[in-house]
């Protein structure tokens, strides 16, 4: 049994692929680590790249072929098919660092927690830049402690499935199954791993680099919009998981998990309201999630009342997404 399987999602990833697998086989070296490609009904070269691959190095790497079932069905056959003690998810357009990586692999051989989190390297390809989403300062790092020390909300930017890494045993035991053919899983994933770890540890290493700014991505503002429903349903299915585990949790976990609920809650008012150039459609969208909020999800509608009204006044005064950001460019330079 290895002690970490990595999966990497693959969708027509032939420009982007040998760049993330080159990285996670160069970071691998001398540690016990199973790289899963599942290859998601990709339709370009995506399979013989990760054929060329498996053929060097049969010990790292495995392929899974199947029919398109989108990012949260790879990740369910990854996981489904993994044996390492661990999981992590490693998108085929971003890369591990080989440092970073063999730091937590380090530390995930000396400690045993339920879930190891580190630190996310951002990059942007607009300007080519880097920018590291640092673990607050006052973070006990490099040993195991409690989860629910890390809890507070100096942990927001901390929280992703960029950074997390968890034991395969608690993610099956929560019954973890992404939705299929819907963006904006990730946070499926992420409430799964925050309801059910009991116990942590905080690398302070950068081990991800995620790529930003592709107009491919789902989290473009454009693709935001047209994907309405789709963020719609993985809001509610957040809030079913929660809903199913909340009785049996602590106060910090709980009051965390909620937070998080209402962040999402509150991207998807700016979607409906900012992102959406069809006006009309926006503000019927963002109204119908009012309504059932206050109808369902009471203590939700309360928590996400402000961002609500603030979204609605941006929309009423006609201030797209790409207006609010020149707005914010022109007060960073003031």
């Amino acid at each position: 049994m290895s002690k970490l399987s990595v999966a990497v999602p693959c969708y027509n990833s032939a420009e982007t692929l040998e760049r993330c697998l080159l990285s996670l086989e160069t970071a691998s070296e001398g540690h016990s680590v199973e790289v899963i490609i599942i290859n998601d009904g990709s339709r370009d070269a995506t399979e013989s790249i990760a054929e060329r691959f498996v053929a060097k190095n049969p010990d790292l790497f495995r392929l899974i072929n199947q029919q398109n079932g989108g990012h949260g069905a790879a990740v369910n056959t990854a996981l489904a098919n993994a044996s390492g003690e661990y999981f992590r998810i490693v998108d085929s357009d971003d890369a591990v660092l080989k440092d970073g990586f063999s730091k937590l692999l380090d530390a995930m051989e000396r400690l045993d927690a339920d879930v190891f989190v580190d630190e996310r390297v951002e990059y942007s390809q607009a300007d080519n830049t880097f920018r590291k989403i640092d673990l607050p300062q006052f973070s006990r790092c490099e040993t195991v402690i409690p989860f629910h020390e890390i809890t507070g909300r100096e942990y927001d930017l901390n929280f992703s499935m960029h950074t997390l890494t968890a034991k395969r045993r608690l993610l099956i035991d929560a019954g973890l199954c992404l939705f299929e053919h819907t963006f904006y899983v990730d946070m499926q994933y992420v409430i799964a791993v925050c309801l059910n770890a009991k116990t942590c540890c905080l690398v302070k290493a950068g081990v991800y680099v995620y790529t930003m700014g592709t107009q491919e991505q789902s989290c473009n503002f454009l693709q935001m919009a047209k994907n309405y429903n789709h963020h719609d349903r993985v809001l509610k299915g957040c809030l079913e998981q929660y809903k199913r585990s909340c009785a049996m949790i602590d106060p910090e976990r709980d009051t965390f998990i909620r937070h998080q609920i209402a962040l999402l809650t509150n991207t998807q008012y700016n979607i409906a309201l900012i992102y959406n150039p069809d006006r009309r459609l926006g503000a019927r969208q963002a109204r119908k999630l009012r309504e059932y909020l206050a109808s369902s999800e009471p203590w939700l509608a309360r928590a996400t009342s402000k961002r609500y009204i603030s979204a609605l006044t941006l929309h009423m005064f006609g201030v797209s997404y790409t207006r609010l950001q020149r707005l914010k460019a022109a007060a960073g330079k003031a």
